[in-house]
C-alpha cells in the first residue's frame, strides 16, 4: 500500500505560494480527482461510443487507465493522487450516490406489469436463470476436488454462477436506452424480464443474509430477528411512508415538481431506511430500493428524481464509482493460470448457459433466431449492479486481488463484445418491411380506411380533427383511427405503449384524456362510420418512431398522420427538435403511407370542443409521381364528402418530353382520369417552364383554399421543380413543395398536407427475414402484422384483450394503468 506520509488531516490548503503544497489537503485534492476522473472518462466515452460502447464500460476502461496496470505503475502517481485516504472520501461519496441511483431506478420502475407478467416473460426469466446455475452447480460438484483451495474456501464460484445467471433491470434499461433500443419488442421483454429477476434476487439476497448473520452469531433466534426485522421494514414501508408519500404526490400541482421540502423529506428518508438496513444486516442499498418499489413513478416523483438527481448522482459520482472499480484491478497479480483459468471456464459456461436459457422460450413461440439470439445477449449485459457485488466480495475477502480483477476484466470484455454485437445481431426497422402495399391508393373504393394519428400534446388536435372532418365518413367507407399520444420517457426507466384508461381512482383530467375525449366526440358524432382506439406511448426521444411504426404494421394502417413540429404561426414549438427527428424516423421506416400536417389555421388548442370549422375548399398540387398520387387519392376521399369542393392543379411542363409508355405517366393519366370524372372535383392544368413558373401558379391559387395537399416528392427532380431546391433546407422532411409552403417568407397561412407514398416494400417473391414477435406464426407471417383481427369493416379494439400486463402481439408487455406526466400517479404496490 502506497502511503504519502506528508498528507495532513486538515481540509482546505492555506495556497500554493505560501509554501505548501495542495495535494497533501483534502480538499484540493479531491477536487483535482473528481476533476480528472471527470474529464478522461468523459473524452474516453466520447470515443468509444461510436463503436456503440455504453458510458459504464468506458468509465471502468478509464479506471483501467488511471489504475497500477497503466498510469497507476508510477508509484509516485499513485502516492500523490489516489493515496488511501483519497480514495477513502471518494468511496464514501460514490456509493452514497450509488444508494440514490438505486432508489431512484426503483422509483422509475413499473410493478404494475407484474400482476400479469406474462408466458413469455416468466419463462424467459426461469429458464434464463435457472438454466446456467443448475449447470454451474452440477459442474462445481464434479470439479470439486480439482478447484483450488482459495477459490472453494469462500464458495466464490457458487456465488459468481449466481449473481451471473441473473440480470439486472438498471443495467439493461441504461444500456439499451443508450442503444436505442428500449421501446423495441425485444427491449422491452429483455427489461420486464429483468425487473422480475431482480425484484425476486433481491428477495433472496435478503434471505442469504439472515442465513448468514445466524451461522456468523451462532444462533437460530438472531435469523429470526433479522427475517422479523425485515418484514417489519416492509409493513412500514407499505402502510406508512408510500400513502404519505401518495398524498404529498397528489397535492403537487398538475405539470409541477414536488416542492423542494418535500424533495429534500423523501431522500432523507430514502437515506434512513438505507441506515436501518445496513444496521439490520442487509445491503444498504436494500431498504431504498424496496422503497423506491413502493412508490409511484412518473410525474411528479418520478421526474423531480430525474431533474434534481439524475445530473448530480448519475453524470458525476457514479462514474468517479466505476473508476475506482477500474482502478481497484490490477492485471500483473493475474500469475496463477489455473486458478483464474477456473474462474473463466464457469463465466463461459454461466454465459452461455444463459444465451441458450434465454432463447428457449422466445423459439418456443416462433421468434425468428435473430431476435431470439438477441434477446440472450441482451440478458447477459453487465454492468453496475455487477461492479457492485464484485466490490462488496473483494471489500469482504471473498474475492482476492487476482479474482477481483479477472472478474472485472471479464464482466468488462463481455459487455464491450455483446454492446456492438447486438446493435449489428437486432435491427427493429426491419419488420416495417412488408410485402404487401398499404396505402390510400391502393384501398378498395367503399372500404374502410385505417388511419394512425401520432400527437405529441393538446395542440395537434384541433387541426387533425378538422382534417377527419372533411374526409368522408360513412358507413359503408368508414374510418378506423388508431390514436397515439406520444409522451417522452420521464420519470420511468422502462418504455411503455399501452392502450388509454381513465384512471377511475384520480378524478381529474390530463392531457391524455382530453385528447382522447375530443376524438372520442368525434366518433359519437359520427357513430358507425369512424371507430377510434387510443393508445399513449412512453418512449425515449431518439426511438419515439418505433412505437409509431410499430403499431401502424400491427393494425394495418394505410395512412400515419403526424403533426409539423412548428406552430401555425412559424414559431418552434416546444422539444420541437424532438417532433421533428421522430417526423423525419418516421418517414424513412414506415410500413405504410405518412402524411405531415402543417397547420396554418387557428384553431390550435380547442381540443374539447367541436370546432365546425370544416375545410371546404381543398386543392391538390399534382406535378405527378408515387407520393403525388398518393396526394391525390387522399384528396379523392375527401371528395366523397358533399360539403368539400376539391380542386386538381396539374402541371405540365413546356420543356420535359414523356413518352406515352412511361408507366410513372401511365400511372398519373390513370389517376387524373379517375378523380376529375367525380361530381365536385375541378380539374385544370397549369403548363409551366421550369420551377419558377411552379411556384408562381402556387403562389397566386394558394390563398383561395383552405388546405393544400402535396406530395412530398423527395429525390424526384423535373422542370417543375428546378430551381427550387433552395426552398428545401429547413425542413426536409416536407420536401421542396411542402417546405416552400410552410415557409414564413412565402408567406401562405393555409394548412397543407405533404403525403409521401410508402416506400418499404419488397417483393412478394423475395424471402425477406422481418424481425417481428409474433407467437405460433409461421415465416410467411412475420412479414405482416403479428395479430389477426375480426374481419369485416367494423372491427373494432375491444381493450378487455389488452389486460393489465399482458404480452401484446408484438411480444411487448403492456400496461393499462399509466399515469402520464401532467400528474396521474401510478399505483405499484397495492396494499
Amino acid at each position: 500500500m502506497c502511503v504519502n506520509e506528508n498528507i495532513t488531516n486538515a481540509v482546505s490548503s492555506p495556497g500554493f505560494y505560501r509554501g505548501e503544497d495542495p495535494l497533501h489537503y483534502s480538499l484540493p485534492l479531491l477536487l483535482l480527482n473528481v476533476s480528472l476522473i471527470f474529464i478522461l472518462s468523459r473524452s474516453i466515452h466520447h470515443l468509444l461510443k461510436h463503436f456503440h460502447q455504453s458510458r459504464t464500460i468506458s468509465y471502468i476502461i478509464t479506471g483501467f487507465l488511471l489504475g497500477p496496470s497503466v498510469i497507476g505503475q508510477s508509484k509516485r502517481f499513485r502516492q500523490e493522487l489516489f493515496h488511501p485516504k483519497a480514495t477513502f472520501l471518494l468511496d464514501t461519496l460514490t456509493l452514497l450516490s450509488l444508494i440514490l441511483y438505486l432508489f431512484n431506478i426503483s422509483v422509475k420502475a413499473d410493478l404494475i406489469v407484474l400482476k400479469k407478467p406474462g408466458k413469455l416473460v416468466i419463462s424467459t426469466f426461469i429458464f434464463g436463470s435457472l438454466f446456467p446455475l443448475i449447470i454451474c452447480s452440477f459442474l462445481y460438484v464434479s470439479l470439486k476436488s480439482f478447484l483450488p483451495s482459495n477459490i472453494k474456501s469462500h464458495n466464490l464460484l457458487l456465488l459468481l454462477a449466481s449473481r451471473f445467471s441473473l440480470s439486472s433491470f438498471p443495467v439493461l434499461t441504461d444500456i439499451l436506452d443508450e442503444l436505442g433500443l428500449l421501446n423495441t419488442d425485444v427491449g422491452r421483454i429483455a427489461t420486464t424480464t429483468s425487473l422480475v429477476t431482480d425484484i425476486l434476487s433481491w428477495f433472496l439476497n435478503a434471505f442469504i443474509a439472515a442465513t448468514l448473520i445466524a451461522s456468523r452469531v451462532g444462533s437460530i433466534i438472531k435469523c429470526v430477528m433479522a427475517v422479523v426485522s425485515l418484514g417489519i421494514y416492509l409493513l412500514i414501508v407499505i402502510f406508512i411512508f408510500r400513502p404519505l408519500i401518495i398524498r404529498i404526490t397528489k397535492k403537487t400541482p398538475v405539470g409541477e415538481l414536488i416542492p423542494e421540502g418535500y424533495f429534500v423529506g423523501i431522500v432523507l428518508l430514502a437515506l434512513a431506511t438505507s441506515f436501518f438496513t445496513e444496521l439490520s444486516g442487509y445491503h444498504a442499498a436494500f431498504g431504498p430500493m424496496i422503497l423506491g418499489l413502493a412508490l409511484p413513478g412518473g410525474m411528479p416523483l418520478g421526474v423531480t428524481l430525474k431533474e434534481r438527481l439524475d445530473s448530480f448522482m448519475s453524470g458525476l459520482f457514479l462514474p468517479i464509482y466505476l473508476v475506482l472499480a477500474g482502478y481497484r484491478t490490477d492485471f500483473s497479480k493475474l500469475k496463477n493460470v489455473m486458478e483464474w483459468g477456473y474462474l473463466e471456464l464457469f463465466v463461459f459456461v454461466t454465459f452461455l448457459g444463459k444465451i441458450v436459457g434465454s432463447m428457449a422460450a422466445p423459439l418456443y413461440y416462433k421468434w425468428p433466431w435473430r431476435d431470439a439470439l438477441s434477446l440472450g445477449l441482451m440478458m447477459n449485459l453487465k454492468g453496475i449492479i455487477e461492479v457492485q457485488f464484485l466490490n462488496s466480495w473483494g471489500d469482504t475477502e471473498m474475492a482476492n486481488n487476482e479474482q477481483f480483477s479477472i472478474l472485472m476484466l471479464t464482466m468488462t470484455v463481455n459487455t464491450a463484445v455483446l454492446t456492438p454485437l447486438i446493435k449489428y445481431l437486432y435491427k427493429p426497422t426491419m419488420k416495417y418491411i412488408t410485402t404487401k402495399r398499404r396505402t390510400v391508393q391502393d384501398s378498395k373504393p367503399n372500404s374502410e380506411l385505417r388511419l394512425l394519428i401520432a400527437v405529441h400534446n393538446e395542440d395537434n388536435v384541433s387541426p387533425i380533427v378538422e382534417l377527419l372532418e372533411a374526409s368522408s365518413t360513412t358507413k359503408e367507407s368508414p374510418l378506423n383511427i388508431y390514436l397515439l399520444h406520444v409522451m417522452e420517457l420521464a420519470g420511468r426507466a422502462a418504455a411503455v405503449l399501452a392502450p388509454h384508461k381513465k384512471n377511475k381512482k384520480n378524478p381529474g383530467m390530463t392531457a391524455s384524456d382530453r385528447i382522447v375525449n375530443a376524438f372520442r366526440y368525434f366518433e359519437r358524432q359520427n357513430t358507425g362510420a369512424v371507430f377510434v382506439h387510443a393508445f399513449i406511448a412512453l418512449a425515449p426521444s431518439a426511438t419515439k418512431h418505433n412505437d409509431v411504426c410499430g403499431l401502424a404494421l400491427e393494425k394495418k394502417v394505410q395512412l400515419i398522420i403526424i403533426p409539423f413540429h412548428k406552430q401555425s404561426d412559424g414559431a418552434l414549438a416546444m422539444a420541437n427538435h424532438t417532433f421533428q427527428n421522430m417526423n423525419q424516423n418516421v418517414l424513412t421506416y414506415a410500413p405504410c403511407s405518412v402524411a405531415i400536417l402543417v397547420d396554418h389555421g387557428n384553431s390550435g388548442g380547442a381540443t374539447c370542443s367541436h370546432t365546425n370549422a370544416l375545410l371546404h375548399r381543398v386543392a391538390v398540387f399534382f406535378l405527378g409521381g408515387a407520393d403525388d398520387r398518393e396526394a391525390l387519392a387522399y384528396g379523392k376521399r375527401m371528395a366523397m364528402n358533399k360539403n368539400v369542393k376539391l380542386s386538381v392543379v396539374r402541371f405540365v411542363s413546356k420543356l420535359e418530353f414523356r413518352e406515352l409508355e412511361d408507366e410513372e405517366w401511365k400511372k398519373d393519366g390513370e389517376m387524373v382520369s379517375e378523380v376529375r370524372s367525380m361530381e365536385n372535383v375541378v380539374y385544370r392544368e397549369e403548363t409551366v417552364e421550369n420551377g419558377e413558373g411552379t411556384v408562381g401558379v402556387i403562389r397566386r391559387m394558394s390563398d383561395k383554399f383552405d388546405l393544400l395537399i402535396v406530395g412530398r416528392r423527395k429525390g424526384e427532380e423535373s422542370e417543375l421543380t428546378k430551381g427550387l431546391s433552395v426552398w428545401s433546407t429547413e425542413c426536409p422532411e416536407l420536401g421542396v413543395i411542402g417546405d416552400m409552403l410552410s415557409s414564413t417568407d412565402f408567406g401562405v397561412k393555409v394548412s397543407i398536407m405533404v403525403v409521401q407514398q410508402q416506400k418499404r416494400v419488397e417483393d412478394d417473391k423475395l424471402d425477406v427475414t422481418v424481425s417481428s414477435i409474433s407467437p405460433k406464426k409461421n415465416k410467411d407471417e412475420h412479414s405482416e402484422e403479428r395479430v389477426e383481427e375480426n374481419d369485416g369493416q367494423n372491427d373494432k379494439l375491444d381493450i378487455n384483450d389488452y389486460e393489465l400486463g399482458k404480452i401484446n402481439e408484438n411480444g411487448a408487455v403492456i400496461s393499462d394503468e399509466i399515469r402520464e406526466e401532467n400528474g396521474e400517479q401510478n399505483d405499484k404496490v397495492g396494499c
